[in-house]
């Protein structure tokens, strides 16, 4: 059984946060502050302490971070005014970013993952909550058009049939083969996910993911590449669960310490730790990690 550590104070308040990791290994994490500012924080090395918060530029109020196969970041972020979608990326590994830069529709919610191959594919639910998917051409390169991803809001899928009440938030993991793993918290507070059915390839259909009414989902994998998800219930109580071995089925849902959240955020060390972060009910930024 995995020992965590006890929630520790991540010296912020914030509405959202993100996690990603450097090349070098060094973990980045990504805020919007009380102020719809953007910040980041850096490890001051790999499985080390961290740095001071600094401005990132832009506001927001909705964020996530993904990575491309040569190692640096990418980050999303939903604008404060038109929902819009921005991103900027490092220009080279562990060094400086880009610009912002416009790149998709307005949204309510946005997730980055990758594929098996290196390229990365973005999950945004729009404005009217249906779910889109955006892939790069290649890894490292630019990025095809904006897909619908398929009809989620079908009362087959989520008991509803008016796709203006589909899913209110979304999280993608990968499997240790390399399979993306999607999950949604739909209209009625209740968790789905799919899954590649190989690596690069199609999905299964959506399956309930039996848990408490949610209002947050995160994902994270251990270091013997099992896969695990953290979501907070719509009283605050953070849960998590993990798969009974790599690439396979799920545990029960657990509760996961005594701090009750916002919003939550899952990053991994260079050692195969993991790191968790929560934004608590007072808007103060937590954090634990593996021991």
């Amino acid at each position: 059984m995995t020992n965590w550590s006890a929630w520790h104070n991540f010296d912020r308040k914030g509405k959202a946060i993100a996690a990603g990791r450097n090349q070098n290994g060094a973990q980045e994490v990504f805020l919007i502050g009380t102020d719809d500012q953007v910040y980041h924080r850096l490890q001051a090395s790999p499985n080390s302490g961290w740095k001071n918060w600094e401005p990132f530029g832009g506001q927001g109020k909705v964020i996530a971070a993904g990575r491309n196969q040569n190692g640096t970041q990418e980050v999303l972020l939903m604008g404060t005014d038109d929902h819009q979608v921005y991103h900027r990326w490092q220009v080279s590994p562990n060094s400086g970013w880009s610009d912002w830069d416009g790149f998709g529709p307005p949204a309510q919610s946005i997730t980055a993952g990758q594929n098996q191959n290196g390229t990365q594919e973005i999950f945004l639910i729009g404005f009217y909550r249906e779910l889109f998917h955006c892939l790069q051409d290649s890894p490292n390169n630019g990025w095809k058009s904006w897909e619908l991803f398929d009809e989620y809001g079908s009362r087959e899928v989520f008991g509803i049939e008016e796709k203006a009440m589909g899913p209110n938030a979304i999280a993608v993991g990968q499997n240790q083969n390399g399979t993306q793993e999607l999950f949604v918290i739909g209209k009625y507070d209740e968790v789905y996910h799919r899954w590649q059915v190989a690596p690069n390839s199609g999905w299964t259909e959506w399956k309930r993911f039996d848990s408490p009414p949610s209002k947050a989902i995160a994902a994270g994998q251990n270091r013997d590449g099992t896969q695990e998800a953290f979501l907070i219930d719509i009283h605050g109580q953070v849960y998590h669960s993990c798969q009974a071995s790599p690439n396979s089925s799920w545990k029960d849902w657990e509760p996961f310490g005594d701090l009750k959240g916002k919003a939550i955020a899952a990053g991994q060390n260079q050692n195969g730790t993991q790191e968790v972060f929560l934004i608590g009910t007072d808007e103060q930024v937590y954090h634990r990690w593996q021991q």
